[in-house]
């Protein structure tokens, strides 16, 4: 697992340097947008994407729409945290008033 891990931190390596990137490649993506954590995962002369650490980012889209999708994605984890706040603090408060029914 070692040889399979270095191996791909020297593709993200030459990765970098080949394509003149202004940080190093940290994530590799397939066509279809799916992460790849090793090269073993990846078919021959598959297409490939890299990334110096932004998600995934489909590059047939118009930057306009890659915008609107990014926003989107965002306001759509900000609702689960959200969602995640309201369910505390709904738990909270029927603790609290199982509490003060009990006194």
């Amino acid at each position: 697992m070692f040889v399979v891990f270095t191996c791909f931190v020297q593709f993200l390596d030459q990765c970098t340097a080949v394509l003149d990137l202004p940080f190093s490649a940290r994530r590799l993506f397939d066509k279809k947008g799916v992460e790849h954590f090793n090269l073993a995962t990846l078919t021959r002369d598959e297409l490939v994407y890299v990334t110096c650490g932004e998600p995934w980012s489909d590059p047939t889209l118009s930057k306009s729409e890659q915008q609107r999708h990014f926003l989107l994605s965002n306001i759509a984890a900000d609702v689960a945290q959200m969602k995640q706040f309201v369910r505390l603090r709904d738990a909270d408060s029927e603790q609290l008033m199982s509490i003060i029914t009990m006194t």
